[in-house]
């Protein structure tokens, strides 16, 4: 059986006002993020390889350096919670592998 808890994400940013716009973070900015949380090691290893293969398809079709993608709703905080909670999910279900 399949249990879930609730969780919060609070992630200030250093100012207040509503956007309406996500922050555009670059790869590294993501991986340190994954980096600081709370993860055990399998599913920070595979979070952070689902962002560094996602920024190398970005770099492919803009023809730019990884270093220079952007990442615009997937570097949104609720983006980057959605991706770490699948990995998770997949650990936690004993999936090594998707088709």
């Amino acid at each position: 059986s399949l249990s879930g808890t609730k969780f919060h994400v609070d992630a200030p940013h250093g100012h207040e006002h509503e956007h309406s716009h996500p922050p555009h973070r670059r790869l590294g900015d993501i991986l340190s993020l994954i980096d600081r949380a709370d993860l055990p090691d399998r599913t920070r290893d595979r979070a952070r390889k689902v962002f560094t293969r996602l920024a190398q398809a970005e770099a492919k079709v803009h023809a730019v350096p990884i270093e220079q993608v952007h990442f615009h709703e997937v570097g949104a905080i609720d983006s980057i919670a959605d991706i770490v909670g699948a990995c998770v999910c997949l650990e936690l279900l004993g999936i090594d592998r998707l088709c």
